[in-house]
Formats: C-alpha cells, structure tokens, sequence
C-alpha cells in the first residue's frame, strides 16, 4: 500500500511541475517605438528625475527605475543610453538583505512569488534529506519493525509535507493563476507622445529599411476613422517609389506600419525643385491635424511649455516657491514672444575641426526677405505658437559664406532673439535669485530694470544622437558650434525641429540675454563643450 501511495504522489507530482507557470505573454506592439510603455535609458533617467529627490545620480536612477530583459518585453534591445526597457515613477524597493540573489522589487507581490518559491524549493530539498534519511535508516533496521515503522512514518511524512506543499500551489493555479502569481497592478510611465510617430520616416529602423508598410489612403483623405480593410496588400519600405519613378511616400498619404494596429502614419516627401523647396508640416489653418506641403529647407516649430519646469533639484528644495516660479513662466515673455529677428550662422569644417563661418559674422532671415515664411502664428495658452519655415539653406554658396579656414559649410547654427516681460521680470526677479544664482549665476536685476539689455536670445542647434533639437542659451544647452543643425539633413528636403522652451531655458537665457555662439573660440574639436 505505502509503495502504490508513493507511485500514484510522483505521478501527480510529476504532471502539475512540469506545467509551472510561466509568466503571461506580453501582447503589446512588436515595436518599442510604438509601445507607449516603453522607453529608452536616458529620456526614463532624465524624466525620474524630477520624482525622485535627494539629487541621485543618472546611475543610481537607472538601476532603481529602469527595467530591462524579457520580462518587460516588447521593450527590449538597443544598448547604452538608447536601451529599451519600462520606466518606474518610484523606483524599486531595495532589501537589506538578497534572496536567492535577489535584493530590488517592483512591489510586495514581487517579494511574496519569490519567498514563495525560493520557500518551496527549499521545502522539496528537505524532503529529499528525510526520505534519504528514512531510507538509510530504513536499510540498517536489520529487520527491527520498531525501526522500519520510524522511517516509514518519516518518508510518509515527507511525501504528504511535499504534497501539501506543491498541492496547494496546483490548486490554487488551477482555480485562477493569480491566488499564486500575486501580481499587483504595476504602474509604468507612460510616454508622452503620440502611440505612432506623426511621419512614417520617425519610426525607429524606417529609413534603413527594417520596417514596412502598407499604403491606406491618399492626400485627399487624412482625417477619416481608419479601417484595416482598405489598406493595400504590398508591403513597401520607406522612400518606395512606384513605376513611374515617383515618390509613394509624398506629404499626406497615410500608411500602416508593421503592427502598428489602427494607427497611421503619414507621408512627408515635397518637391525638392532649386529655389522652391518644400517640406511637408502638420499644420493647416482649417484641419491643425492635417499636413501639407510649404516652402521651406528648414522648419522650425516654436512654443512655450508653462507646465514644465525643467529646474530639476532646485524646485523640490524650494518647493514652497513653485507657485511663485509658475506664475512667473506663465507670464515670463509677451504673449507674442518671437521678434522679427531670426539670424544663422554658417559652420565650416576641415579634418576633425569645426569653426564659425565669416568670423562669426551672423546672416538675417527677417520677415520680407523671402528667405522666411511664418505658416503657423496662434495664440495658444499664455503664449503664441509658431512653425516658421527658412529657405535658401540648402544652397549655402549662394549666401556668401567664407570658409576663411578650409574646408566647407557642413551647417547652421539659429538664434532667435524674444521679448521679455521686463515688468514680471521686476516683480518676481529677486524672489528668483534662488533658483539663478546656484544654476547660473547672479543676474543685475537693477540694469535689465532700468532699460539694459531685455530680450533674451534663443540659440538653436541639433543633437545627431538622438535627432532632436537643442535649444535654449549656447553655453548651457547648445554647448558646442559642434552641435550645428547639419546641412546633410536640410538638402534630404523637410527637415523639422521642435523647439519648446520651458522655465529653466527662459531663465538661462535671461541671465546670459546676449550671448551668442561667436561669442566663444572659433575653433572647437567635435564632442568638447564651449568653455
């Protein structure tokens, strides 16, 4: 009987180990890029910081924060700062001491599954030293009932420890998978983004080709609820042309990408013709969501952000001003906060050295020279909205620029000079200093006040890492004549930069109000900041 009961507990024990619960299949999109939930390393590390306080350091908030490997996937691969992974608000809980090398956890279900388990798995090594005990005991009764009956009643007791045990756990999943995998709900960060990229040639892997799409509609119709059906069968990579050699992809046309759902994207390629080059932008006066085709090499897009801070450590030590500094960025700039006054500044390169064109001599792209077209102008919040679109850039011979030094233009460095408030700038400037003074030293107050130097120039250049603009004053945010807005990139036709100031970039540039880039060494090695 004790032998049967043995046959019939490994047999059943057998049948449910095997079947272990795995973790669940995630079903989101395929594409980190177009999952919400996920992010790369450096924008989770530069947004936890504003959650997290005592000032830890882009190490420690990633350890704490940023989650990789299978078990957040689809948000998986990329390497260094482009890593893919899930982003904490809080962080993890970190253990005095590890179990089973384990000493960070998401939540207490985390904590519990893992006790659980590690807890079970010594439970099952036990039993395995009592019944090899028993067994022992068992062989060197020399026939002694009182003897064989101890061990019995030790590998009988084994066996229904383990039962119990592995049992329950079987039941317990059978009835719902989640009495036993304790999962509480996570909460992640979520992009602030749009699901899919506004361009199909955003999507991450478009332009070499990785991904594919399907065409859905024409120009004509951008705004329709999108049906799967319609779309076309061929899958096509980006910049696909057809039979007669032209662009699939023009300005308008919407596409589905690779599991990419309901979501769309559009089109963005516009006539590229010599002194009528076009780039396609998402504004329209009738349809603001639409896109079409405008004159232009380079399109700028200008707003103001009133919620965003971007003080970091300063506003959590100051917390009970933050009502002062909101405030004051709402009213920081007059309400139409973009002179007419926009300047470039070529750069040259020979070998590995990049200097400023002419000297550092700046060239004029204001309202009526033709070389400038203001498509987009609303009041929006507190402040206007601009898309201004700059022609002429990709043919820089034509303007006469001097590389004194060798070599060629390879791009433009853009400064925009703005209007201040100078009376909020009064109100609240010395209840400010706080803020200033450790970031960016002591302002004169009493100078800018009494009609010095008030309009703060806005210094635009381009990070070829992560594609983005830089913006804000030269020294603190450009940094290098290096981060120039490449020329390469204006000739492709389309090229757009989003630039949307926040209360640190206001107040650097009102405590630096007329720096600019031919302020600096002409000379500057790639990669090394302005001093």
């Amino acid at each position: 009987m004790f032998k049967k009961f043995l046959i019939v507990f490994a047999i059943f024990f057998s049948s449910f180990l095997v079947s272990f619960p795995a973790d669940a299949q995630n079903t989101s999109s395929q594409i980190p890029a177009l999952n919400p939930f996920c992010w790369k390393k450096k924008e989770c590390v530069d947004t936890r910081r504003k959650y997290v306080a005592n000032n830890p350091t882009d190490e420690q908030l990633a350890k704490d924060g940023f989650v990789t490997g299978a078990s957040v996937a689809p948000c998986v691969g990329g390497t260094g700062n482009d890593e893919w992974g899930r982003c904490l608000p809080a962080g993890q809980s970190k253990t005095e001491i590890s179990f089973g090398g384990q000493d960070r956890f998401s939540n207490v279900g985390d904590f519990i599954l893992l006790m659980y388990r590690y807890l079970i798995s010594v439970a099952g090594i036990l039993a395995v030293v009592v019944i090899i005990f028993a067994g022992v005991q068992w062989i060197t009764s020399g026939g002694n009932s009182e003897t064989i009956s101890s061990a019995k009643h030790r590998i009988s007791g084994a066996v229904i420890g383990l039962f119990i045990a592995y049992g329950s756990y079987f039941i317990l999943n059978t009835i719902n998978p989640a009495l036993v995998n304790l999962r509480l709900p996570q909460v992640w960060l979520v992009r602030p983004q749009q699901l899919i990229p506004k361009f199909c040639k955003q999507l991450e892997g478009a332009e070499e080709g990785r991904l594919k799409f399907r065409f859905y509609a024409l120009e004509s119709d951008q705004v329709s609820e999108v049906d799967i059906s319609k779309a076309g069968n061929e899958e096509m990579p980006y910049g696909q042309k057809d039979a007669n050699g032209l662009d699939i992809f023009s300005c308008g046309r919407r596409f589905l990408a690779e599991d990419s759902g309901t979501q769309t994207c559009f089109g963005d390629v516009c006539g590229l013709e010599q002194g009528n080059r076009q780039g396609c932008v998402e504004w329209n006066s009738q349809s603001p969501d639409a896109v079409a085709c405008y004159k232009g090499d380079l399109f700028v897009s200008f707003s103001i952000d009133t919620e965003s801070f971007g003080l970091g450590q300063q506003v959590k030590e100051y917390a009970a001003d933050v009502t002062v500094l909101k405030h004051f960025v709402e009213k920081a700039l007059q309400t139409d906060w973009r002179k007419d006054s926009d300047v470039f500044r070529a750069v040259c390169k020979i070998g590995n050295t990049v200097y400023l064109a002419n000297r550092g001599g700046a060239n004029w792209w204001n309202q009526g020279s033709g070389r400038k077209n203001v498509i987009k102008n609303v009041k929006k919040g507190s402040y206007h909205e601009y898309i201004i679109g700059y022609s002429e850039l990709a043919d820089p011979e034509s303007l006469g620029w001097n590389c004194n030094k060798g070599g060629s233009v390879v791009g433009y460095l853009l400064r925009v000079e703005t209007y201040a408030d100078q009376s909020t700038w009064d109100r609240f400037g010395p209840s400010l200093d706080q803020f200033i003074v450790p970031l960016y030293g002591q302002v004169d107050w009493a100078i800018n006040a009494i009609g010095g130097p008030a309009e703060p120039n806005l210094a635009v250049g381009y990070d070829r890492r992560t594609r983005q603009a830089l913006f804000g004053t030269f020294s603190d945010d450009v940094k290098t004549i290096n981060n120039y807005i490449p020329l390469d990139e204006i000739k492709k036709g389309g090229m757009t930069l989003d630039v949307r100031i926040n209360a640190g970039h206001i107040l650097r540039m009102k405590s630096k109000t007329g720096e600019n880039p031919s302020d600096f060494p002409e000379n500057i090695e790639p990669g090394v900041p302005a001093q």
